[in-house]
């Protein structure tokens, strides 16, 4: 989720945020809210065990995040005059039936305010009909997001701003708003709101988790005491608050704070992976809260497979087309034409899909969720980016390969890993083969099959004091003249004097 916020710019592990504000008063207004003190006292934070108990009873968890497709945000979402039942109904079916089985949800505070009874009783029913459909659902209580032009900062009661044409969520609001956040004295009426709702699902087994501010921008203070109300609640789930490119302080005390370890991350795969190595060296469950941005390099078919593999639970942003308009990026203005590329969302609002071949992927993906929990040793955390499994010139390079173009390697391009398993094949025909790869100071040890049985060169290392881009290294010969299967693998190892244990793959000939 982007918006009116911070203009700040994440850190390379991130992307890019849009605002609207000045840099320079932005950050004079964080500090001034980080000066004052909190008189909250914060709860203990859970153990690592007990968040790994937690999370291992849980299946993989793939969800989304919802808003009716008649909602343009959390007041129409939640007000009883727009509470659309049979809507919800009806697209949280879609969601199940493609294979989601979580949701994360935004409730507003200030209808909370206006009818506190009546909300819950809303935030009930809903529950019910997600459980129905074999979704649990995570509950995010607090919003800094604002969008639209000009952004909408206050939240407000009645009827909403009709959607811009154009622009991606150009009626939402934050909650409970930018003068509350500021103004601690209207914060005990805060207090109320966080343990009136965790107090009253604290202990319902179809909330999943609280995520109890989304995209904190604006004060420190506000956000260890939203934790510590929360703790006071003595919620049987875990609490979190995820990372997504705020300030450095703020996203270190979130993550200090937080149970179970969530983050935002609209990028692709490489960003991604990088992302996901990050977050697991603080050795608790990951669950990535917001992704899926299409046209900033988010894939399906890359993606998902990837939050699987790793053990990380991921909601992507947007289900049904409506009035968010989250068909619009971040950056589309007021009037921009209808995009041939969606930027979010998976169903028109019709039920048709987006891309079926899209709907294909998460099917398949999410049609088994076991996590297999040795392949996603949070222990060994994956420590350097790859891209997926790919074909370049018919070198077939399974996950984990980095492609690198520059000089120095004929073609100027080669493909190198520095983990274990990664292989490239490559078919061929002839009586003999030879492996053209870089050798040098950082490279390490690669084994070498054809037709499945050891090549003459079992085992290549390929470590030198001094750099070849372009080894040509003769794997076999005196084969049949046939066709055949050569498969070279990276194992992770080097020899004493090599610095690391790259192996590094020009072509094959």
């Amino acid at each position: 989720m982007n918006g009116y916020f911070l203009p700040l710019k994440k850190h390379h592990l991130f992307q890019p945020r849009i605002g609207l504000l000045v840099v320079l008063l932005a950050t004079v207004v964080f500090a001034a809210a980080a000066a004052q003190d909190s008189t909250a006292v914060l709860g203990p934070r859970w153990t690592a065990s007990q968040a790994w108990a937690w999370y291992q009873q849980q299946p993989w968890i793939v969800g989304f995040n919802y808003v009716p497709s008649t909602a343009a945000n959390t007041t129409e979402f939640w007000s009883a005059e727009t509470f659309d039942e049979k809507t919800i109904d009806r697209e949280l079916g879609w969601a199940a039936e493609l294979g989601f089985n979580s949701c994360r949800v935004f409730v507003q505070y200030l209808v909370w305010k206006q009818d506190p009874e009546g909300i819950k009783q809303r935030l009930g029913k809903f529950l019910s009909l997600a459980d129905t459909h074999g979704l649990t659902t995570t509950l995010v209580l607090f919003d800094d997001c604002a969008f639209g032009d000009p952004p909408q900062t206050e939240p407000y009661l009645g009827r909403q701003r009709d959607p811009i044409p154009g622009m991606i969520l150009p009626s939402w609001t934050p909650s409970p708003g930018y003068r509350t956040v500021s103004d601690q004295s209207a914060w005990p009426d805060l207090e109320k709101y966080i343990k009136d709702i965790v107090g009253s699902y604290g202990r319902d087994k179809r909330v999943l988790m609280w995520d109890l501010y989304n995209e904190p921008s604006r004060s420190l203070p506000l956000v260890e005491a939203t934790f510590a109300w929360a703790r006071a609640a003595t919620p049987s789930q875990p609490l979190t608050m995820g990372p997504f490119g705020g300030p450095a302080e703020l996203s270190r005390r979130q993550i200090e704070l937080s149970d179970v370890i969530s983050f935002h991350f609209y990028g692709d795969y490489e960003g991604l992976r990088n992302q996901v190595a990050a977050y697991k060296k603080h050795l608790r469950p990951v669950i990535n809260t917001e992704w899926m941005a299409r046209l900033q390099g988010s894939r399906w078919e890359t993606d998902l497979p990837l939050f699987k593999k790793e053990a990380v639970g991921c909601y992507n942003w947007g289900l049904v087309n409506g009035r968010t308009q989250c068909q619009f990026a971040w950056y589309h203005k007021r009037g921009t034409p209808e995009p041939k590329v969606w930027f979010h969302d998976l169903f028109q609002r019709d039920g048709r899909p987006y891309d079926p071949a899209e709907h294909q992927v998460i099917r398949k993906t999410s049609a088994s969720k076991t996590i297999d929990w040795a392949a996603a040793d949070y222990s060994k955390p994956q420590t350097r980016a790859g891209q997926p499994a790919h074909t370049e010139d018919g070198l077939k390079f399974s996950d984990g390969w980095t492609r690198w173009t520059g000089s120095g390697p004929r073609k100027d391009r080669l493909h190198y890993a520095n983990t274990a398993d990664a292989t490239v094949t490559w078919e061929f025909q002839g009586a003999a083969v030879t492996l053209v790869h870089k050798i040098g100071p950082d490279c390490g040890i690669a084994r070498v099959t054809i037709d499945g049985q050891p090549a003459l060169i079992a085992e290549l290392d390929s470590y030198s004091p001094s750099v070849d881009w372009n080894r040509r290294t003769v794997l076999v010969t005196n084969l049949p003249n046939t066709r055949h299967l050569v498969v070279v693998k990276s194992t992770g190892g080097r020899n004493s004097q090599s610095s690391d244990t790259y192996v590094q793959i020009v072509d094959f000939e």
